[in-house]
């Protein structure tokens, strides 16, 4: 259950912020490359846990995608800051989701799930088959580990 519940714990966190349209899961293989796909989306991705008996502790290692589909305008512009996209808008918005996450995941909460460590955040840019721009890091969460090291 203590996998269910901060998996849970962070989609709903990802959910709950109010520029989040959709929260995947998987390997960044399954990430949504829909072009019609809802955006910005974040994807968790689990890659590893580590049970600590000693400390009574559990916990898991996720990697998080937060992207916006860049949107290029046909007509050219004149403009050489801006240009014909919304790369720095892109940029802005998935900052901004990150950035409230981060704010969160140190807030206490009911669960005691704790944010033990996390990356720097790598941006990315016209990322995936889609031309993603975001960002990616990873964070691990600790929770109580229920199993019983003496049984």
């Amino acid at each position: 259950m203590e996998f269910l519940t901060t998996i849970n714990y962070l989609k709903g966190l990802l959910e709950s912020d109010i520029d989040v349209a959709l929260v995947t899961h998987g390997v960044s293989n399954d990430i949504d490359l829909d072009k019609n796909g809802n955006y910005p989306l974040a994807h968790i991705q689990l890659l590893n846990f580590n049970p600590q008996q000693q400390q009574g502790v559990i916990s898991f290692l996720f990697e998080i995608h937060i992207l916006k589909i860049r949107d290029i305008n046909k007509v050219p512009s004149t403009d050489k800051w801006l240009r014909n996209d919304n790369e720095l808008q892109n940029y802005d918005d998935t900052i901004a989701i990150a950035n409230r996450l981060f704010a969160r995941l140190r807030n206490l909460n009911d669960l005691d799930i704790e944010l033990l460590s996390n990356t720097q955040p790598e941006v990315l840019s016209l990322a995936f088959t889609n031309m993603l721009d975001g960002c990616m890091f990873q964070i691990e969460l600790g929770i109580t580990n229920d199993v019983d090291g003496c049984s």
